[in-house]
């Protein structure tokens, strides 16, 4: 329950098996979503949730929310009737095959406009890069990724099998996100 006024944003984080365990984003959407009907009845800014999806792209093409399967997307969670203003990031560079600056940030309906100003971070990619990110995208396609994601989610499980056949622990296993 949120319930400070000064509360203006909530930070969640989608991570991939590499990075650590993902944040419960239904149950982080629903608090949120709650106090922002409450405060949208008395006139208090909203609580805007920041979804991290830190190299997190294997972990998001296997939590759909398909055949049963859990939803990690928070806009596709959220739905169209969300009054709560969401922001994701996706630092996926290292997916598309560039090194650096193929990060995205979207948002739900007007949230980006309030933003103002500009920081860098880094290094602006080159034309070159860029245009073997998109190349990948196409070339490869929406199917190719998922079935090469879902390749290494099994190559994973594999692993994690051995690991525990020689007597170690997987940890955290409990809270990790397929993918």
């Amino acid at each position: 329950e949120i319930r400070d006024p000064r509360v203006v944003a909530v930070y969640s984080q989608t991570l991939s098996y590499t990075d650590g365990i993902s944040d419960d984003l239904e149950a982080i959407l629903a608090i949120v979503e709650a106090e922002n009907e409450r405060r949208s009845g008395v006139g208090l800014p909203l609580v805007t949730l920041v979804n991290d999806s830190c190299l997190a792209f294997c972990v998001l093409v296997h939590n759909d929310g398909r055949g049963g399967r859990g939803c990690l997307r928070l806009l596709d969670l959220a739905g169209a009737r969300c009054t709560t203003p969401l922001i994701v990031t996706l630092d996926a560079h290292k997916h598309l095959g560039v090194d650096k600056g193929v990060s995205s940030c979207v948002g739900s309906p007007g949230t980006l406009s309030h933003l103002a100003g500009s920081v860098r971070v880094g290094a602006q990619p080159t034309k070159g890069m860029l245009v073997r990110a998109l190349a990948d995208l196409l070339l490869v396609g929406v199917d190719g990724y998922t079935r090469i994601y879902r390749e290494l989610a099994e190559q994973m499980r594999r692993v994690e099998a051995a690991v525990e056949a020689a007597g170690l622990a997987v940890v955290h296993r409990s809270h990790r996100a397929a993918g």
